[in-house]
């Protein structure tokens, strides 16, 4: 795992929580030339999004996971989709936490911004 996190960009070295260090998501460049949202084609009869126990499943298996990103205030996240599109050739879950004390921000609020993208 920290191979595949030295690749995707450089630590966040302030990260409290237990090791490995997330990748710090603010040093990601902000716009990447040539980027293209990824393009996915669902096949008939498959919903868009999770059941109750799927989603439960999930989260208790993330919840376990250390984070791979640690995001602040930027609002340009081109680089960052990038590396989550090269972390989920390995991995099915790509967890990314807010860091500490970034203030007027909430993890729903980040969350949208991140969709956009």
């Amino acid at each position: 795992m920290d191979s595949l996190l030295d690749s995707l960009g450089p630590r966040y070295d302030d990260w409290p929580g237990p090791d490995p260090l997330p990748v710090d998501a603010d040093m990601l460049p902000g716009i990447v030339h040539g980027y293209k949202p990824p393009f996915r084609i669902i096949p008939y009869g498959v919903r868009s999004s999770f059941g109750y126990k799927e989603g439960t499943a999930i989260r208790r298996f993330a919840r376990v996971l250390p984070p791979h990103f640690a995001l602040g205030r930027s609002r340009q996240h081109q680089g960052l989709a990038t590396a989550k599109l090269k972390l989920w050739e390995r991995s099915s879950i790509a967890k990314i936490a807010l860091k500490r004390g970034v203030h007027l921000t909430t993890s729903e609020r980040m969350a949208e911004d991140i969709k956009v993208t």
